[in-house]
């Protein structure tokens, strides 16, 4: 719903939430964050680095969560960090 989104961009991190859901994306602006509808694997992206990734309660949802991972490392920057989490 943003509220990660929303708590990094206050403590001074360039923070943006992506889903390929416009609903969520709407619901995380609600909240005060910024964010897009943009798939992860966008060619988009490929350009830019990031210093951290997280996923929260998302790889449980998807056929193949290695592929998530892969991606997010290909995007972290030297010493970026990846953090997820699910209940599964």
């Amino acid at each position: 719903a943003g509220q990660w989104v929303e708590f990094a961009g206050r403590s001074g991190w360039t923070a943006e939430g992506l889903d390929l859901s416009e609903d969520a994306v709407r619901l995380a602006r609600q909240h005060g964050a910024r964010a897009r509808t943009l798939d992860f694997f966008s060619r988009e992206l490929d350009s830019q680095r990031f210093d951290a990734i997280t996923m929260w309660e998302l790889l449980e949802h998807v056929p193949n969560p290695s592929s998530f991972i892969q991606r997010a490392s290909e995007l972290l920057a030297p010493g970026g960090v990846f953090v997820a989490s699910t209940p599964n």
